[in-house]
């Protein structure tokens, strides 16, 4: 169905018993008779490896301090800084086999729109298990990249990841 709430995903699920008209009620708790539409068409984008990455390690090291010394305990800020450089350039250009598309939309954003999660492997080329890391991408179109907003545990994504790609068996490892 369409959403009539604003900032949330411009579809949902509803499921209908062998009846084609239905009621609504609205955030103002008005009720509409509706009739159910087809099923919606859209694409999830595709995913671009030739886009560049835009970073922001100050906010993945430093702001994010104690979420890299939990993960990375034995390593430097500046060991941290290539392994998680490294991580980034590696999962980006795998991309295709590796990014996770993700609807999103800010809290403080009227529509949302998809953005990526691409799992981070720093401490094991077993790309079978839990990643280390999985970092969000804001598609910029304009400027052909993608603004790496930030880095998270794979518990934070793993819901969302498993919403969308259900059907890979890859994102059971993520919980």
């Amino acid at each position: 169905m369409k959403n009539r709430l604003s900032g949330k995903q411009p579809y949902f699920y509803k499921r209908l018993f062998a009846r084609e008209r239905f009621v609504v009620r609205d955030d103002d708790n008005v009720e509409h008779d509706e009739e159910a539409p087809p099923a919606p068409d859209y694409e999830i984008p595709p995913y671009h490896p030739e886009y560049k990455l835009a970073y922001n390690f100050e906010h993945y090291l430093d702001d994010h301090e104690p979420r890299m010394e939990e993960r990375f305990p034995a390593l430097t800020t500046h060991q941290r800084f290539l392994c998680i450089y490294a991580a980034l350039e590696l999962a980006h250009k795998r991309g295709n086999q590796a990014a996770v598309p993700q609807w999103y939309c800010d809290r403080n954003a009227d529509e949302g729109s998809y953005q990526w999660l691409l799992p981070l492997y720093v401490t094991t080329e077993d790309l079978s298990i839990k990643p280390d890391l999985v970092a969000t991408l804001s598609p910029q179109p304009e400027y052909a990249e993608y603004n790496v907003r930030t880095l998270i545990p794979p518990e934070y994504a793993y819901s969302h990841a498993r919403a969308v790609s259900g059907r890979d068996p890859q994102f059971r490892t993520w919980a």
